[in-house]
């Protein structure tokens, strides 16, 4: 009686376990294929694809952000240096009235030259996310390529 039960629970055991290997293998196969068959789908798109384009639109891109931050920074520094200047000289004035007037104008100017900065940097910026991609469609990239999606790690100022 035990020999029997020993051999059921061999057979069963063997049993469960073929069908397991059955199923991972047919499970396997059929993910290969479709791992291939993307695998030639993406081979086929990238064969179209001028890496070097892509290279010479984010190069371009680059050196536009480059020069729009160097801009954006002089026109800070002209703006603290004029706001420096202006209040230095309302504080000169010889009556409280004058100086509160000279204040205000001075920090409005300030304010007006920041928000000016920022205007230019955001349209520059604008400017040379949005001729990048329009450049990189010329070079028929395909989404891994580019890397539009990190413009959103850009200085937002």
């Amino acid at each position: 009686m035990k020999k029997l039960i020993t051999l059921s629970v061999l057979a069963l055991a063997f049993l469960v376990t073929n069908a397991a290997h059955a199923q991972t293998t047919t499970t396997s196969s059929t993910s290969g294929k479709v791992q291939r068959n993307a695998s030639a789908a993406e081979a086929r798109r990238s064969a179209n694809v001028d890496v070097a384009c892509v290279g010479t639109a984010a190069a371009a891109r680059e050196a536009a952000v480059v020069t729009a931050v160097t801009a954006f920074q002089n026109s800070v520094s002209a703006a603290y240096a004029a706001r420096a200047s202006a209040l230095a000289t309302a504080y000169e004035k010889s009556t409280v009235a004058e100086s509160k007037a000279e204040v205000r104008s001075a920090w409005s100017a300030f304010k007006s030259s920041i928000s000016s900065a920022r205007s230019a940097w955001k349209s520059a910026q604008k400017s040379a996310w949005e001729t990048y991609k329009s450049s990189t469609k010329s070079c028929k990239a395909v989404k891994d390529l580019g890397d539009s999606s990190s413009a959103k790690q850009e200085i937002a100022i």
